[in-house]
């Protein structure tokens, strides 16, 4: 909030400000039309925070009897697309020329890819956190039935596809006589990774037959 204050202003006066959520549904399974929060203490709820603070969810299906007649339009717009009043006319000529717009459009696919990207970033380093664990845990129990099951665990979040181009990759180089070692530096992916599946293609040395190994590894 500090960005709201001049320098020697007082708290008392910060500004009012509000963070708002239009949902297509039901946000708390309820069917009100909108939830206003305040920051309570936790030890006594009836002591209320005064820092302006206000967080709304608006819900467009909800109930919408008590309603301030702009803002029902304004729900009863993004619910169906029909403009009532002169606000929601104006917004939904915003909203086609918004549409029109092929640069903004373009802009708003490359920020949608961007998220995309970072969302598969994620993914993929989580499944990298899943294979180590899985490994470890195995080497706890010194079982391979405990490797096998953490490693299945960690591949479960990745795509099936890749999981199996690697195996695939990874069982050509062990035929080729390749190291862990080797065969990590070539993939570029962690030597403890490659070791857990190396140890579950070397049943089926030296053919190395990779349908085999993904049948040993639960992936199909």
């Amino acid at each position: 909030d500090s960005y709201q204050l001049r320098q020697g202003v007082k708290y008392s006066e910060l500004k009012k400000s509000y963070v708002i959520f239009v949902c297509l549904s039901a946000p708390f399974g309820q069917g009100k039309s909108m939830y206003t929060f305040r920051q309570t203490c936790q030890e006594d709820p009836k002591i209320v925070l005064k820092d302006g603070q206000y967080t709304l969810f608006l819900n467009a299906s909800g109930d919408k009897n008590g309603l301030p007649e702009k803002l029902e339009n304004l729900l009863k717009y993004i619910q169906t697309g029909n403009a009532a009043d002169e606000f929601t006319e104006k917004l939904s000529g915003r909203v086609k020329e918004f549409q029109e717009d092929n640069d903004w459009r373009e802009r708003y696919m490359t920020l949608e890819m961007k998220m995309d990207e970072k969302w598969e970033a994620g993914r993929l380093e989580g499944r990298r956190e899943g294979l180590l664990e899985g490994h470890r845990e195995g080497h706890r129990e010194g079982r391979l039935e405990g490797r096998l099951e953490g490693l299945q665990q960690g591949l479960q979040q990745g795509r099936i596809e890749n999981e199996r181009k690697l195996v695939s990759l990874i069982c050509k180089k062990l035929a080729k006589g390749k190291t862990v070692d080797e065969i990590a530096d070539m993939l570029e992916e962690e030597p403890d990774n490659i070791r857990l599946i190396c140890e579950a293609a070397a049943k089926y040395a030296p053919e190395y037959d990779e349908d085999f190994v993904l049948k040993e590894m639960g992936i199909f």
